[in-house]
Protein backbone atom coordinates (compact mmCIF):
# COMPACT_ATOMS: atom_id res chain seq x y z
CA UNK A 1 0.00 0.00 0.00
CA UNK A 2 1.19 3.15 -0.95
CA UNK A 3 -0.84 5.27 0.90
CA UNK A 4 -4.29 6.09 2.89
CA UNK A 5 -7.04 8.31 2.32
CA UNK A 6 -9.61 9.14 4.62
CA UNK A 7 -13.06 11.13 3.54
CA UNK A 8 -16.15 11.39 5.21
CA UNK A 9 -19.39 11.07 3.30
CA UNK A 10 -19.84 14.86 2.73
CA UNK A 11 -16.32 14.72 0.19
CA UNK A 12 -17.44 11.99 -1.22
CA UNK A 13 -20.65 14.33 -2.61
CA UNK A 14 -18.26 16.89 -2.82
CA UNK A 15 -16.52 14.64 -5.42
CA UNK A 16 -19.93 13.85 -7.13
CA UNK A 17 -20.61 17.36 -7.51
CA UNK A 18 -17.35 17.73 -9.60
CA UNK A 19 -17.17 14.15 -11.46
CA UNK A 20 -21.01 13.63 -11.81
CA UNK A 21 -22.61 10.60 -11.25
CA UNK A 22 -20.83 7.28 -11.68
CA UNK A 23 -22.37 3.86 -12.36
CA UNK A 24 -22.10 1.05 -10.71
CA UNK A 25 -21.84 -1.78 -13.29
CA UNK A 26 -21.88 -4.77 -10.71
CA UNK A 27 -24.74 -3.52 -8.98
CA UNK A 28 -26.66 -2.21 -11.70
CA UNK A 29 -26.66 1.21 -9.67
CA UNK A 30 -26.30 4.87 -10.62
CA UNK A 31 -24.68 6.98 -7.84
CA UNK A 32 -25.16 10.57 -7.60
CA UNK A 33 -25.23 13.62 -5.39
CA UNK A 34 -29.03 12.95 -4.88
CA UNK A 35 -28.40 9.19 -3.57
CA UNK A 36 -24.94 8.90 -2.27
CA UNK A 37 -25.91 8.47 1.18
CA UNK A 38 -28.95 6.48 1.02
CA UNK A 39 -27.80 4.00 -1.47
CA UNK A 40 -24.04 3.68 0.53
CA UNK A 41 -26.28 3.02 3.84
CA UNK A 42 -28.57 0.60 2.04
CA UNK A 43 -25.82 -1.24 0.60
CA UNK A 44 -23.30 -1.41 3.96
CA UNK A 45 -26.51 -2.07 6.67
CA UNK A 46 -28.62 -4.54 4.56
CA UNK A 47 -26.99 -5.81 1.35
CA UNK A 48 -23.74 -6.46 1.82
CA UNK A 49 -23.95 -6.82 5.93
CA UNK A 50 -21.02 -9.11 6.84
CA UNK A 51 -19.81 -9.72 3.40
CA UNK A 52 -17.21 -6.76 2.60
CA UNK A 53 -20.11 -4.67 3.74
CA UNK A 54 -17.90 -1.03 2.70
CA UNK A 55 -16.39 -2.31 -0.37
CA UNK A 56 -18.54 -0.35 -2.07
CA UNK A 57 -17.33 2.86 -0.86
CA UNK A 58 -13.67 1.38 -2.86
CA UNK A 59 -15.86 0.76 -5.74
CA UNK A 60 -17.18 4.28 -5.76
CA UNK A 61 -14.01 5.81 -5.10
CA UNK A 62 -12.03 3.73 -7.71
CA UNK A 63 -14.76 5.33 -10.18
CA UNK A 64 -14.49 8.98 -9.21
CA UNK A 65 -10.44 8.21 -9.49
CA UNK A 66 -11.13 7.02 -13.29
CA UNK A 67 -13.01 9.92 -14.13
CA UNK A 68 -10.49 12.31 -12.40
CA UNK A 69 -7.56 10.81 -13.93
CA UNK A 70 -8.67 9.76 -17.55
Amino acid sequence: MDGVIAMNSSVMVDFLEITGPIYLEDRSLEINTDNFIREVQQIVEITDKGEKPKAVIGEIMSKILDKVLN
